[in-house]
């Protein structure tokens, strides 16, 4: 994960994402694993969206938004794909409610 994203995260105080913080980095790295093309490119757009936040090109809103749709991006996948691509998004979209929706968007500031 990209060193400026690390910085950011571990910047955020808060009782709730303190806990998450180290598991959020297992999973985004840990995405690194999975196979499929959209698996990859949904790593990508994750990555991308907490470089955004962590230099201040987005705020917590349009964060919040961006993780929305990518969430809606991956029960799309799980409803529509094969086994393979299906396992793979459902453990991804979990991993975003779980990490990002639930923890870090809790403990943005603003």
């Amino acid at each position: 994960m990209d060193q400026k994203i690390c910085d950011y995260l571990n910047g955020l105080k808060g009782g709730s994402f303190a806990l998450c913080r180290g598991v959020l980095i297992t999973f985004v790295d840990g995405l690194k694993n999975e196979t499929d093309d959209f698996s990859k490119e949904q790593r990508a757009t994750l990555e991308k969206l907490l470089l955004q936040l962590s230099t201040q090109q987005m705020t917590k809103q349009q964060f919040e938004d961006a993780i929305a749709d990518m969430k809606s991006e991956l029960d799309a996948e799980i409803t529509l794909n094969k086994v393979k691509t299906k396992a793979a998004a459902q453990r991804i979209s979990e991993g975003v409610t779980k990490l990002i929706i639930n923890g870090l968007i809790k403990a943005i500031p603003g």
